[in-house]
């Protein structure tokens, strides 16, 4: 990555990037409803699978810029992941989900992570929802904060 981009690559830059993060957050909202219904059952691979169909959607997708990183739980910790079918983990709705991932455009490159938590902490009618788990929540965000105390 050059240090100093002229005018044309910052244009292209903010536009690949303001379109991949439309792909992202139509994947993560799509994870975030698959994953309460019942019987549903998706893993890391089928997920990776189903971030890079989002961003094939978008204008000027030439494709991933490397391996999508999508690991459920404790393979998240795991350094430069790759989910393999048969032996990877299927995404819980009550564990930590993180994605990093990325694709080439015809205008620039991206690479995100996110870390995300799929529990529902609201019913519909935003009453507190029956899976609720104040002890999970609580677990979570100690977690949190062990890891954002890590970047201070």
């Amino acid at each position: 990555m050059k240090a100093v981009k002229n005018g044309v690559e910052l244009e292209g830059m903010r536009a690949c990037h303001i379109r991949d993060g439309a792909a992202l957050c139509e994947y993560l909202h799509w994870l975030s409803e698959e994953v309460h219904k019942p019987g549903c059952v998706i893993d890391e691979v089928d997920g990776a699978d189903k971030a890079e169909h989002f961003r094939s959607k978008q204008d000027g997708y030439v494709s991933l810029s490397f391996d999508t990183i999508s690991s459920s739980g404790g393979n998240g910790a795991v350094i430069h992941y790759k989910p393999e079918k048969g032996s990877c983990l299927q995404i819980d709705k009550d564990d930590v989900y993180l994605c990093d991932s990325g694709a080439q455009y015809v205008d620039g490159t991206t690479d995100v992570t996110r870390t995300v938590h799929l529990a529902r902490l609201l019913n519909s009618r935003r009453n507190v929802s029956p899976e609720f788990s104040w002890a999970t929540l609580i677990w979570h965000l100690q977690c949190f904060l062990r890891a954002l105390k890590g970047h201070v």
